[in-house]
Order: structure tokens, then sequence, then C-alpha cells
């Protein structure tokens, strides 16, 4: 299973895309505390149905070499 995450809407730590607006900061960090929640849930229980999961990044979209070679060897592992 590869899931493909919006920087902003699923917390990508460390990257300038996930940063919180400045306003209304209470409502955006609660929304994507509970999309992460969500995401670390349905990971778990897909890969205790035996699949294997991956997340690719909007941000490292922009290297498609790099993204290439993470998924070719996510599916050949």
């Amino acid at each position: 299973m590869i899931f493909v995450h919006g920087c902003f809407w699923h917390g990508h730590p460390n990257c300038k895309a996930s940063k919180l607006p400045e306003t209304r900061k209470e409502f955006w960090k609660s929304k994507i505390v509970s999309n992460q929640e969500r995401d670390i849930k349905n990971i778990i229980e897909l890969e205790s149905l035996g699949w294997k999961v991956i997340v690719v990044w909007q941000c490292e979209l922009k290297y498609i070499s790099n993204i290439t070679e993470k998924i070719r060897s996510f599916l050949t592992d």
C-alpha cells in the first residue's frame, strides 16, 4: 500500500510545507494531530493484515528520481 501524504494535512516533521497558519492555530493543530493518529491506526491495521505500507510525502515528489528509487526498493523488498 502506498500512501501519498500532503505535508500540511499530515504534519510532515521538519518540512516547511507543514507550518501551521498564524490564525486558528489550535484548530489546525488539533486537525493535523487527528490526521496523524488516524494515519498510524490505519497503517498498523493494514500491516496486521499482511500489507506492506510506505508513505510518500508531497515534498518528496519534487525529486522524482529519489521517489522512483524509494518505491522500487519498497516493491522489491
